[in-house]
């Protein structure tokens, strides 16, 4: 969270008075832990507070203090108490209370600053809350400060304490700066450069030549970033050899799952086609043509392997030299442009040995020095390629990137010519489940599907079912059953949050995803962990106290009266509400992080009775389930499970736990994961035959009884004849269709 724009005089009496915070585009997070103090510069002493607690930034990440009159303000103050200069602004992590007037200057746990003047002499006592070199800002520089503002050019720009992007403009409270034209982009013009390229294009050739290199051995010190409004976000340099799968290709490699995330933050989209990515000894990326980064998006370079998973969509790449070689116990991470010129930097120390990333906290704006990852408030893991510490997407990225088409374009038959039989020989090559891109965050995406109250064997558990089209991104989500955003884990309340990895970035459309808990304590779990989308079951059981990275406060016990909630990342502190359930006698409605929108709605939204809720007003009982029970198969049925008369609660049942509830009949519209599965009997002499997946676009296999539609069939073409075949169809009375219609 930085200070973005500060506008501390106006004609006459100053009315209109403001200072704009910036949480770098993200939008709506939360301040909690947060304080913005005044200094006067007489004798530099604080003179007011500000406490953040409770509060967050508007969709467009902005958040205002100021008089009552300025568009948009947050918390107001009286008109001309934000005094002229030499004076200062400063944010904390840190309370109100620590902050009584007449504290001190000080720099401990200061998050960003700005000192400023309309025409006074600098004020060496404030300046110590700049970085070194940092300019103190004079609103009069252009000669009258009553008609502007200081204002980062362009929003966020410049980094935490410092201060040289300030420009003067026209203001623009709780909005974005009025800057006249974007950063300039660093465009790969040619430059007088020792360079043998003519153009700036980008040599494939992953040449390690140390011409660009920094100093030959990295120091330690720590080296501020430029203001080209590039930001180093995080640095993996340090893998856990077992559970440091950082680029999610299934392999844990100290030299593959290295990484460095970069962030454009200057307010355009670049192209960075020949920029290059350093470390302390040599060029190790050169960023390839066409590389264009969106503003607000950024940039992940892994060291090597073969990335798999979404990475908040931004642009993937490896180290086109083969290594990244960031040294665990200190190096400097340069991007440079194709002139040369630099344009982040940044120096880590042993700190980055310690089996996890170093990243900003906050994401963006985060001052010097980056911090370990699992000490990054809100942190969903140890580490965060292409997205924020908490799992979320930056701001510029929110829009999918250019999606795989679900249904690739073979012919609905797989067969090069209309045969009555399909011909083995031009199968074409297995290709993986088609997935889509995974939903955006919203309602009912992923749905409660089922829980158990207190079983007499095995342990309770909720399970979850991913209704979105294309599937879900479910990293970082957090199942409570606590009684609201601001309410503690004391008791048998309690918060899980889910892993960070990637086999969680595009959960499949039709997969139960079932949480086991703690719960009963004398009950022993039942359930076999599974953490594999590939393997075509349509389940993921994530187990409290066994699966990796799967977090907990408190302690989630399902009582007889309950409320369930499952946020997006970033919990009840932030999170979206994606979907809640309430049992019985609960009325414990949770609401958006303003405290009156519905993110996720259920029943009449205000708790007034309880007749809307699971089993009415009577308590469920002890060792009972409850499962959604969606009345036809389409997907907006099975997406509306916001009431309880939609759920069945059944007496002495543990449920259906990973599959389809009892009360399903059919699921085909949200079922894109099932599979039909035979095999014939291997000609003699032939090995046991291998099972083939393979995708009959556009062909729907139904059985009999009209229950089961299929998008994808396993057979093997090589090993079985036609008369197998058609042997399989008659014993089996399995009836290929397309589009409803029968064919031969």
């Amino acid at each position: 969270m930085i200070i973005n724009e500060v506008d501390v005089d106006q004609t006459s009496t100053d009315t209109a008075e403001f200072i704009e915070l910036y949480d770098g585009g993200a939008g709506n997070t939360s301040l909690n832990g947060l304080v913005v103090v005044l200094y006067n510069g007489a004798n530099d002493p604080s003179y007011a507070a500000f406490d953040l607690d409770g509060l967050s930034t508007n969709a467009n990440g902005y958040f205002t203090i100021g008089n009552s009159g300025v568009a948009g303000v947050d918390i107001t103050f009286a008109n001309g108490n934000l005094q002229n200069g030499a004076d200062a602004v400063a944010i904390y992590q840190a309370s109100g209370t620590d902050f009584p007037n007449g504290t001190a200057v000080t720099t401990t746990n200061l998050q960003d600053a700005i000192v400023y003047d309309t025409g006074q002499a600098d004020d060496a006592g404030l300046l110590v809350l700049l970085n070194g070199g940092q300019p103190q800002v004079n609103e009069a520089a252009d000669g009258d400060s009553t008609t502007v503002s200081m204002q980062r050019c362009p929003d966020g720009s410049g980094g935490a304490r410092n201060t040289a992007s300030y420009a003067l403009h026209a203001p623009t409270a709780d909005g974005q700066n009025t800057c006249p034209a974007p950063s300039p982009t660093p465009t790969p013009t040619p430059s007088p450069t020792p360079s043998p390229t003519p153009t700036p294009s980008p040599s494939p050739t992953p040449s390690p030549s140390p011409t660009p290199s920094p100093s030959p051995t990295p120091s330690p010190t720590p080296s501020p970033t430029p203001n080209t409004g590039w930001v180093i976000n995080e640095i993996h340099a340090d893998p856990s050899a077992t559970a440091g799968d950082a680029n999610g290709d299934g392999a844990i490699s100290s030299g593959d799952d290295e990484f460095v995330e970069l962030v454009n933050n200057t307010g355009a989209s670049v192209d960075i086609s020949g920029f290059k990515l350093s470390d302390g000894l040599s060029v190790r990326h050169t960023f390839p043509a066409s590389t264009i980064i969106p503003n607000g998006c950024g940039v992940v370079v892994f060291g090597g392997g073969t990335p798999t998973g979404v990475f908040g969509n931004v642009t993937v790449q490896i180290a086109s030299t083969g290594t990244l070689s960031l040294n665990n116990t200190g190096d400097t991470v340069t991007l440079a442009d194709a002139a040369a010129v630099t344009l982040a930097t940044y120096t880590y120390g042993s700190e980055g040995g310690n089996d996890q990333s170093l990243t900003r906290s906050p994401d963006i704006t985060g001052a010097d020095p980056l911090v370990q990852h699992l000490t990054a408030a809100g942190a969903a893991g140890r580490f965060s390629p292409g997205t924020k510490v908490d799992g979320s997407s930056f701001s510029g990225c929110s829009a999918p990137s250019p999606t795989p088409t679900p249904t690739p374009t073979p012919t609905p038959s797989p067969s090069p010519t209309p045969t009555a039989t399909p011909t083995p020989t031009p199968s074409p090559s297995p290709s993986p489940t088609p997935t889509g891109t995974p939903a955006p965050l919203g309602e009912d995406i992923v749905v409660i599907n089922e829980f158990v109250v207190n079983p007499t064997t095995g342990k309770e558990y909720v399970e979850l079912l991913v209704v979105a089209p294309g599937g879900a991104d479910m990293r970082g989500y957090v199942l409570s059953d606590v009684n609201g955003r601001a309410a503690s884990t004391s008791g048998t309340e309690g918060d899980i949050t889910l892993p960070s990895n990637a086999y969680l970035s595009q959960v499949p459309q039709g997969t139960f995803v079932v949480i086991v808990v703690s719960t009963p304590s004398a009950n022993s779990n039942t359930q076999t962990e599974d953490v594999s989308v590939s393997d075509a079951n349509r389940k993921l059981v994530l187990v409290v106290g066994t699966t990796t990275n799967l977090t907990t406060a408190g302690t989630f016990d399902i009582a007889t009266a309950e409320n369930i909630q499952l946020y997006g990342p970033g919990g009840r502190a932030s999170g979206r509400v994606i979907d809640q359930v309430i049992a019985s006698t609960n009325a414990n409605y949770v609401f958006n992080t303003d405290g009156t929108t519905v993110d996720a709605t259920w029943g009449d939204n205000n708790g007034a009775t309880n007749t809307d809720n699971i089993n009415g007003t009577a308590s469920m009982a002890g060792n009972s389930s409850a499962a959604f029970c969606p009345v036809a198969d389409t997907l907006a049925e099975f997406q509306n499970n916001d009431t309880g008369s939609r759920f069945t609660v059944t007496a002495s049942s543990y449920g259906t736990p990973a599959a389809k509830n009892g009360c399903v009949v059919s699921d085909n519209s949200i079922n894109s994961t099932g599979f039909a599965r035979w095999l014939p009997e291997p000609r003699s002499g032939a090995p046991v035959m291998a099972l083939v997946r393979f995708l009959l676009n556009g062909i729907l296999w139904k059985d009999a009884t009209s229950v089961a539609m299929r998008q994808e069939i396993l057979f093997d073409s090589p090993l079985m004849t036609d008369s197998e075949l058609s042997n399989v169809r008659r014993r089996h009375d399995w009836k290929p269709r397309i589009r409803g219609r029968p064919f031969t």
